[in-house]
């Protein structure tokens, strides 16, 4: 056990400002560094006689004193556009020195988002509050000061000394970390301190996990292990909340910490209440995701003669406005947790992004005081938000503007089925006949028609060689029909596009309704990209709420000769929508010249998958619905590969798998080494 240690909840500058405590070292970890407004008539204009900046001065002012009288000042801080003026002057006059870390060039993305002090290794502030002004005076913040501990404050310590190795510059992302930086310290043994005469379990968890030295251990899994563990409730006050990514190029669903939440409620029996910041850039999706929260409670069990029943509470924390207009101000930034056993201090917002590639600490206390003083924070503020009326019933609903099938009444689905000669349909009425589903469709068209086609041949063009295969027999006429109606269709004003597979001498038919200006077309040369591979797809869009997809071939024999089925969807914007980007992308890297490009356009995106597929009425029936594409260098945004679609049916299946398909090879066929 390590010797009794001052704890409290400060406001941050009380570690160099309140009294000169520092004597050899000072490190700061800043994701923003801005404590003064340089700019006298910019000051006067935002502040004129208030003196909300007065705080950030005092605090500029401590570090540059300390520094005079020999102590070291490091910062390490987040590399931005043109850099920290405060932190700039620090540095040219001697004051400070600081290293900007770009996160981005070592993942790809995030930044360093911690805010910590350390001073001498053995006095230390972690908490919400930015090197800002305004989070001094005008934000709500909160975090944890520790005085005279050496043992916490050496372990926080080489936390900013890897933020100070990596900002180095042509610093790389160590494998393994040297030893001096490594921490044994984890949920499993976090060190016994005397916090204000009081035994205490603490440990500091990091994040991203590629930052973990030593037995350390993820932000993300001290979060998870706390609401775990949680006997009674779960109190949290964070800025954001949202299951997903949000700063992605391309986002995706996470619900690690949202499932972690359902799962206390339900699993433990356990009070969950959750406070978010409700300011000018709340993120207006998560609303649907705090309503989904919220709608459990209807049912969610009970334990002990139904005495112990979890529920789950979400409101919203408003700072009510001042008397003047400052920007970026007046907002709630306080991120922590608070259990019947464990009180967490953390860094980062509650949202995906900044648990996989962004730079947080979490501090994690197990003991009666911490946990005392922390809920009785937390319950102030609950009880404000109450009396400021934001209730669960509150939370905003949020659409996304974009079409949805919730505004759809109903989209109609039918088998699309082509049986030849000889082969019966078994009793009942099942399927409609393919080419009939495709001139029902084709004929609805007003504005567009896209056709996606491995082969494109309807017509018998020669009559000799016609009459010599047919005689008498009008096996032919179906593909007539539709090569008639997609004329038609062009005539009355409607643009026909076809994306085909590339033949040599191509297609006579799709030839003809470009020569006639009935169609557009274009030939998709795979080889070219991929050295192998056609174009295989078989589907036809029209209107971008019509669709049909399957087996069948733009071939007159897919209509009468050949056993095919498809599946037609009609008046469905929202698939109709989804399946025509696909189509966008045959047709964008069917143009002469083509490449396939590494990121696909936002257009062309698709944001569903197994994982997060479109709820739709089809036939009056709610159904999740997703496409997915092969190859995976045309998969553009959150879609995902055929293969791993089929993947997923089958190993999720529970009492069957029945499977019709043409060919069937566990191995390669058609390449030159297979």
């Amino acid at each position: 056990m390590y010797q009794n240690a001052k704890f409290k909840l400060p406001k941050p500058y009380r570690l160099v400002c309140i009294r000169p405590m520092a004597k050899h070292t000072i490190q700061i970890a800043a994701k923003d560094f801005t404590l003064l407004l340089n700019n006298k008539t910019e000051r006067d204009r935002i502040l004129g006689d208030d003196n909300s900046d007065l705080d950030g001065a005092l605090v500029f002012e401590a570090l540059i004193n300390a520094s005079k009288k020999g102590v070291e000042v490091n910062i390490a801080q987040r590399s931005v556009p043109g850099g920290s003026v405060d932190s700039a002057f620090l540095e040219e006059h001697g004051y400070a020195h600081t290293r900007s870390l770009n996160f981005t060039k070592f993942f790809g993305t995030g930044i360093l988002h911690t805010k910590a002090i350390v001073v001498d290794r053995k006095h230390f502030y972690v908490g919400s509050a930015n090197m800002v002004l305004w989070s001094l005076t005008q934000r709500r913040e909160l975090g944890i000061a520790v005085f005279d501990c050496p043992c916490l404050g050496e372990d926080i310590a080489k936390i900013l000394d890897i933020y100070w190795q990596i900002g180095a510059p042509d610093a790389v992302i160590p494998e393994n970390f040297p030893d001096p930086v490594k921490s044994p310290y984890n949920e499993n043994s976090s060190m016994t301190v005397l916090l204000n005469d009081e035994e205490s379990l603490v440990y500091f968890a990091v994040d991203p996990r590629q930052l973990i030295a030593g037995q350390r251990q993820t932000d993300l899994n001290a979060i998870l292990h706390i609401i775990n563990s949680a006997k009674e409730f779960v109190h949290i006050e964070v800025m954001d909340y949202l299951p997903t990514t949000y700063y992605l190029t391309e986002n995706y669903f996470w619900p690690i910490i949202d499932d972690a939440l359902k799962s206390a409620a339900y699993n433990n029996h356990v009070s969950i209440k959750l406070m978010i910041s409700k300011y000018v850039d709340t993120l207006k999706e998560s609303y649907p995701y705090f309503h989904s929260l919220v709608a459990l409670n209807g049912s969610l069990p009970c334990s002990n003669n139904k005495t112990k029943c979890g529920t789950i509470e979400v409101r919203f924390i408003t700072v009510p406005p001042y008397n003047i207009t400052i920007p970026d101000t007046r907002y709630n930034h306080a991120k922590f947790m608070v259990t019947d056993n464990t009180a967490y201090i953390g860094t980062s917002n509650w949202v995906g992004d900044y648990f996989i590639a962004t730079a947080g600490i979490g501090m994690v206390i197990k003991s009666a005081e911490s946990t005392a003083i922390t809920s009785a924070i937390w319950i102030v503020i609950y009880y404000t938000a109450i009396k400021s009326k934001q209730s669960p019933t509150n939370i905003p609903v949020y659409t996304k503007p974009s079409p949805l099938c919730a505004n759809v009444p109903k989209c109609k689905i039918q088998i699309a089925e082509t049986l030849p000669p000889g082969m019966y349909p078994p009793d009942g009425k099942l399927s409609s006949p393919t080419t009939s589903t495709w001139l029902n469709m084709i004929s609805q068209a007003k504005h567009t028609i896209q056709i996606a086609a491995k082969d494109f041949s309807l017509l018998l063009n020669n009559k000799t060689e016609r009459d010599r295969i047919l005689g008498d027999d009008n096996s032919d006429l179906d593909g007539a029909l539709v090569f008639e109606a997609l004329i038609n269709a062009s005539k009355k004003g409607v643009e026909v596009n076809i994306a085909q597979r590339s033949v040599p001498g191509g297609s006579v038919d799709s030839a003809f309704l470009e020569e006639h200006g009935y169609a557009h077309t274009r030939s998709l040369n795979f080889t070219k990209f991929f050295g192998t591979g056609i174009l295989h797809t078989k589907a036809i869009v029209v209107d971008r709420k019509h669709f049909y997809v399957g087996s069948a071939n733009m071939v007159l024999w897919s209509l009468t000769q050949r056993r095919e089925l498809g599946i037609a969807v009609f008046d469905c914007p929202c698939l109709g929508e989804d399946i025509a980007k696909i189509l966008d992308i045959y047709w964008q890297i069917g143009a002469p010249e083509a490449v396939i490009p590494k990121n696909f356009p936002d257009p062309v995106k698709s944001s569903y998958n197994e994982n997060s597929s479109m709820t739709v009425l089809l036939n009056d029936e709610e159904n999740l619905v997703y496409f997915a594409v092969a190859p995976r260098q045309l998969v553009a945004g959150q879609r995902q590969t055929d293969i791993n679609a089929i993947l997923h049916i089958i190993n999720t299946a529970k009492e069957f798998i029945h499977i019709e398909v043409m060919y069937y090879l566990p191995t390669t066929y058609y390449m030159t080494e297979n």
